[in-house]
C-alpha cells in the first residue's frame, strides 16, 4: 500500500529534466499490481456480481447477449473475429503511445498530469476489482469460454488472456477507463489522430464482441474513466493538499531551489 501511495505522489515529485527512463515506473507498476491483484480477488469475498451485471446487461438492451448469441448460432468469418481483437489487442499500444506522444510533444507539466491520471485509475480498478468481484462473461457464462477463431492476433490474444487474465477482473473495465484517460494525447496525435480513434473504438467493441466484459462493465468503465480525465489533473496538482499536507510538492520543490540559489549566490 505504502509503495501505490509512493507511485501516485510520485508524479507531481519529478525533477524538471526530460531524462525518459525515469519516467515508466508507473506502468511497470501498475502490471505488477494487476497480477498481485489476482491473487487478492476473492480473498475477501465468495461471491460475484455476474449475475447483476448480467441483468442490468438484460434492462441495457441485451447487447451483449444479442452478440453472444449471433456468435453461437451463426459463427462470424474469421476475419471479422480477427478485427475485433486487433481493436482488443490496440489497448497494448495506445497506452505507450500516449505517453510518449504527450512525453515528447506536450509540456512536462502535462506528462505529469496524465501519468497521474493513467495511475490512479488502474489503481482505482484494482480496488473495485477486490471489492465488487465479477468473473466476466468468458469466465462465467457456459459456451463462451471457447476462444473466437481467428488468425495471428486472434491467437496471440487469447494465449496472452490465458496466461494473465483471472476470473474476479471484470468490473469495470479498466481497459475503457484507461482508454478514456489516452484521450488527453489526441491533439498530439497529428495527423494519426483518426486511426487511433478508429482502433479505440474497436477496442471498445472488442471487450463485449471477444466476451472480456458484459455491457455494465463498458459503461462502468467510461464514468470512471470519464470522472479521472477532469479529476485528474486538478487531484495532481493538489495531491498533498487532498491528503492535509500544508503546501504542495511543487512549492516544496520550489522553496528547496530557492535555498540551493542563495547557497550558490553566498559562494
Amino acid at each position: 500500500m505504502r509503495f501505490f501511495f509512493f507511485t501516485l505522489g510520485g508524479q507531481g515529485r519529478q525533477k524538471s529534466d526530460r531524462s525518459i527512463h525515469q519516467r515508466p515506473y508507473p506502468l511497470a507498476a501498475m502490471l505488477f499490481f494487476y497480477k498481485e491483484i489476482g491473487l487478492l480477488v476473492h480473498q475477501y469475498f465468495d461471491w460475484t456480481l455476474d449475475e447483476s451485471l448480467i441483468s442490468m446487461d438484460d434492462e441495457l438492451g441485451r447487447i451483449g447477449r444479442r452478440v453472444w448469441n449471433f456468435q453461437q448460432f451463426y459463427p462470424p468469418v474469421r476475419l471479422l473475429n480477427e478485427f475485433f481483437s486487433i481493436g482488443y489487442s490496440f489497448y497494448f499500444i495506445l497506452m505507450p503511445l500516449s505517453a510518449l506522444m504527450i512525453y515528447f510533444k506536450a509540456p512536462l507539466a502535462k506528462f505529469r498530469a496524465f501519468m497521474f491520471s493513467l495511475s490512479f485509475t488502474y489503481y482505482f480498478c484494482y480496488l473495485l476489482f477486490i471489492f465488487l468481484p465479477a468473473e466476466s462473461p468468458r469466465f462465467y457464462m457456459p459456451g463462451l469460454r471457447e476462444a473466437l477463431k481467428g488468425y495471428w492476433i486472434s491467437d496471440w490474444l487469447q494465449a496472452a488472456v490465458e496466461k494473465n487474465a483471472f476470473p474476479g477482473g471484470s468490473f469495470p473495465s479498466s481497459h475503457i477507463a484507461a482508454s478514456i484517460i489516452c484521450i488527453m494525447a489526441y491533439p498530439y496525435l497529428g495527423r494519426f489522430k483518426n486511426i487511433v480513434l478508429f482502433l479505440t473504438l474497436a477496442l471498445f467493441a472488442g471487450t463485449i464482441y471477444g466476451r472480456y466484459h458484459y455491457f455494465a462493465d463498458v459503461l462502468a468503465g467510461s464514468i470512471v474513466g470519464t470522472g479521472i480525465y477532469f479529476l485528474g489533473p486538478w487531484l495532481e496538482r493538489n495531491w498533498p493538499l487532498v491528503w492535509g499536507e500544508k503546501e504542495t510538492a511543487r512549492g516544496r520543490s520550489r522553496r528547496a531551489f530557492d535555498r540551493g540559489t542563495e547557497a550558490d549566490f553566498e559562494a
